[in-house]
């Protein structure tokens, strides 16, 4: 079962509590800096004491270590791109929601390179976050009333197809900012 938040803010912050939990417990850095003028929006803890951290401002994403506070950036910004919510799959590629871009990107997690843009809306659109599971990486749009799903096959493949799911049922559009933040209750 699949469940929309109305706030990331509680996800990042229980991630925060998490990490802050761990931190005291094994001597992490209290602050890990990020490049100047950054804007941070989602993050994602990777393998072992790795994590990853999206720029709103330019799409750029940076990786570093939880444990040691040294990262850099694996994916350069570039103007015209936005990254917000950040999820790492089994394949070890990462999937970005672009924001107003109405974008999804997926990004090898080690190179930083890009291995696939989709483009779900182009107006009246922010793509705000995403989860992953075993067959599909389903995207939000918090200014419309639907989900974009992207199948994923056997072996992790993806492919070009993007379904756009539509909601309804106890689910009502309001004015301003919907559908911030999802997660996944089962493996599928």
């Amino acid at each position: 079962m699949m469940r929309v938040f109305a706030g990331v803010a509680a996800l990042v912050a229980a991630a925060v509590i998490s990490a802050g939990a761990i931190a005291a417990d094994r001597a992490f850095p209290q602050v890990i800096q990020l490049p100047t003028g950054f804007q941070p929006e989602g993050i994602e803890v990777g393998k072992g004491t790795t994590f990853y951290v999206g720029s709103v401002a330019n799409g750029a994403i940076y990786r570093g270590n939880l444990r040691t506070g040294a990262g850099a950036m694996l994916v350069p910004g570039e103007t015209g791109k936005a990254a917000t919510g950040i999820e790492l799959d089994k394949q070890n590629r990462l999937w970005v929601a672009g924001a107003g871009t109405g974008k999804g990107l997926v990004y090898n997690a080690r190179t930083g390179a890009l291995i696939r843009t989709y483009t779900f809306a182009t107006s009246d659109t922010f793509i705000n976050d995403v989860v992953v599971t075993r067959t599909a990486a389903v995207f939000t749009d918090s200014r419309k009333a639907v989900l974009y799903k992207v199948p994923i096959g056997a072996g992790g493949s993806i492919g070009s197809s993007v379904q756009t799911l539509t909601l309804s049922g106890a689910f009502a559009l309001a004015n301003g900012f919907n559908l911030n933040g999802i997660r996944c209750d089962s493996p599928d």
